[in-house]
């Protein structure tokens, strides 16, 4: 496999020299170098070995030896992002850039990069909170690509239409992850594509490709993301029906190797280097492609060809054939070789840690990355009326029927409990007190900036109070949705007992907030009217007593305030226990249902190696029959043999006599007396 169409870059250069054009260009690998920071905000500064210098020329990542004051190094990048700097914001300003590209008919490869538990899927595929485990989720980097793309397409004239696949490289195979069948692909032609044609089926792609994956593990109510054991890719491509014209974005988020540090190193078991094996020796391979790219494009060796010769056979190799070799080492690098040197525009995204621990993993990744600057890629866009077949959206639906229906009705029924609790919420709120506490609160607007900031007090705390009560609410939804999913429910009899006796308790406690609410207002409007009428000093008085009143006041809702929070810790630690047992439950039984299927799986293993072993005596009786048969033949035809040799030695005796005697007797014809 050629690693560059030679011929089409020089091509591209004399165009790009001559002011471009709209179906070609000459695209750059771009890199992007993500920050990554778990220190708290005290000892961030302190400890960032990474500084970032953007200049009108050229842009600089400056690296620092946290061990060495005078090893610094400079890196050339297109852009750093800070740790400070959210996903949000990163999204933000890759997003336009590869949805204009994908729509103006090129293709492009966004690829994250680097160590493990840097946040690459997280930047992709979002946050592990609780929107983004939801089984209809689509987060991150990805949903804000195919938001854009999907409202491009409706503001677009042309007719477009757009295909999802989605498929991991791990454990020495290629997975499809949107078929039930797990087949070894071996190129990108063979992985199927659906196409789809709202938000709902994109999010439906989303949760089968999840479900399928082994970066994601599958719970009750959604998915809980793991660290990558394979490289995950996700393509979305685009079909222009009007300009005839294809295009691919290609999401790849690949494994993260782990660092190991001197003193972790002897306390490693094999298990664990087996492990992670392939996943080390596919990153290497990757990192040595690029490495291979980066030195065929290098300012030094761009006039000359790069050639390497056999000591053997004396034969040269170019250094297309070179990269040729290397893509062809492992599975990732024939995927992802052909797409970063092939008629795309590609964008790194490195993720390096800021901890002075993680220098030498982090520089490795900016000096890998920063040398890829060079490699350019010709980007033409491809005319074509069809180049694959999609699969219709209806057919894959038919084929995962089960799981997306069984995932559909539990977002409805999680839906439909939240919406039940929050009308709960609204009707049981007290119009009338509502009420009374605007008319306070309207007179005390009239009064002096003291009274303003009793009134913000007493609101304050009124609010503070309802968001408990909504996190009562959500915490007792959350309860009660573990209840129903769980098949043994009588083991959390007392649990829910506790919970039934604290919520009686927070019920006691909210009506006597609002007591000493409507108390603490009937006071200050007390206290104003006096302030206005008072003339005497005995009114004087009664205003002592009424702040009094009003300290004893504040200082019960605040005590409130804390039982509630404790209250609240307590629920939230019961519901921790609840998963826990939950957990531990559903645990042992898949280890019962796993015993049971392998003892299964042995009794017919064991019947089926006997009736074989029957099977090999037979075959072996009658390999010695038959043994002892040819014996009997090999001897027979030896003895024949032996016949035969005599008998022709015998022939061969009497022609020679018989020539002998015919010689004498012409000899003595001759010289008898008759014949002179």
């Amino acid at each position: 496999m050629s690693a560059l169409d030679t011929d089409l870059l020089q091509l591209t250069n004399e165009l790009a020299k001559l002011g471009g054009s709209r179906n070609v260009k000459l695209g750059r690998i771009s890199v992007y170098i993500r920050g990554v920071d778990h220190a708290s905000s005290e000892t961030r500064d302190a400890s960032s070995y990474l500084s970032y210098i953007d200049d009108s020329q050229q842009k600089v990542v400056v690296v620092r030896n946290p061990l060495s004051v005078h090893d610094m190094r400079c890196y050339n990048v297109t852009q750093y992002f800070p740790p400070h700097m959210s996903n949000a914001q990163i999204s933000s300003q890759l997003v336009p850039h590869v949805c204009s590209s994908v729509f103006d008919g090129f293709n492009v490869n966004l690829i994250a990069y680097g160590a493990t538990k840097t946040g690459k899927s997280q930047l992709l595929f979002g946050d592990a909170k609780e929107n983004n485990t939801r089984y209809d989720s689509c987060q991150g980097l990805l949903g804000s690509v195919c938001s854009n793309i999907w409202r491009r397409t409706h503001e677009s004239a042309d007719t477009i239409s757009i295909s999802i696949s989605a498929f991991e490289i791990g454990h020495g195979k290629v997975r499809d992850l949107l078929q039930k069948k797990e087949t070894d692909i071996e190129s990108l032609f063979q992985t199927s594509s659906v196409a789809v044609s709202d938000w709902k089926q994109i999010g439906a792609l989303w949760d089968i490709a999840r479900y399928n994956s082994s970066n994601w593990r599958t719970l009750n109510t959604g998915y809980d993301p793991l660290s990558n054991e394979c490289h995950l890719f996700m393509q979305i491509k685009l079909f222009n029906q009007t300009q005839q014209t294809v295009s691919s974005l290609n999401l790849i988020d690949l494994c993260g190797s782990q660092p190991l540090r001197r003193s972790v190193r002897a306390h490693i078991s094999k298990e664990q280097i087996e492990q992670n094996k392939d996943k080390n020796v596919s990153l290497f391979s990757f990192n040595k492609l690029l490495h291979g790219l980066s030195n065929l494009h290098a300012p030094k060796s761009s006039s000359t060809t790069i050639t390497t010769i056999n000591k053997c056979d004396h034969q040269s190799t170019t250094g297309e054939d070179v990269i040729g070799s290397i893509i062809n080492e492992s599975r990732l690098n024939s995927f992802v070789g052909p797409m970063i040197s092939q008629n795309a525009e590609s964008i790194f995204v490195g993720f390096v840690s800021c901890d002075n621990a993680e220098y030498q993993a982090s520089l490795r990744t900016i000096q890998i990355l920063s040398r890829t600057l060079c490699i350019p890629v010709p980007c033409v866009r491809i005319g074509s009326r069809r180049m694959y077949d999609d699969l219709q959206f209806e057919r894959f639906a038919h084929d995962w029927h089960s799981v997306l229906q069984k995932h559909c009705a539990i977002e409805k029924c999680i839906q439909q409990s939240c919406s039940q609790q929050m009308q709960d919420l609204a009707t049981c709120d007290d119009t009338q007190h509502n009420a009374q506490l605007s008319s306070l609160l309207d007179d005390i607007l009239k009064n002096d900036d003291a009274e303003t900031d009793m009134k913000d007090d007493a609101v304050s705390n009124d609010l503070k109070v309802a968001n408990l009560r909504l996190q009562i609410c959500a915490l007792n939804e959350k309860v009660r949705k573990l209840e129903n999913e769980s098949q043994q429910a009588s083991i959390f009899e007392s649990y829910n007992q506790e919970i039934e006796t604290l919520q009686k308790h927070l019920q006691s406690m909210a009506e006597e907030s609002r007591a000493h609410c409507v108390k603490h207002m009937n006071a200050k409007h007390e206290l104003m009217r006096y302030k206005i009428s008072a003339q005497q000093m005995d009114e004087l008085k009664t205003i002592h007593v009424l702040q009094k009143s009003l300290r004893e006041t504040t200082k019960k809702l605040k005590k409130t305030e804390t039982e509630l929070l404790k209250l609240s810790a307590d629920l939230r630690h019961r519901e921790i226990r609840y998963r826990v047992l939950q957990n531990t439950k559903e645990q042992s039984d898949e280890m019962c249902n796993v015993l049971q299927r392998r003892e299964s799986e042995l009794t017919s293993a064991y019947l089926q190696q006997a009736q074989t072993q029957a099977f090999v005596d037979k075959l072996k009786l009658q390999m010695t029959e038959l043994k002892n048969d040819n014996t009997a033949l090999v001897e027979q035809n030896e003895s024949l043999q032996n016949e035969v040799a005599t008998l022709r030695s015998m022939c061969k005796q009497m022609n020679e006599d018989a020539k002998q005697k015919n010689y004498l007797h012409r000899v003595s014809r001759k010289w008898t007396p008759n014949n002179k």
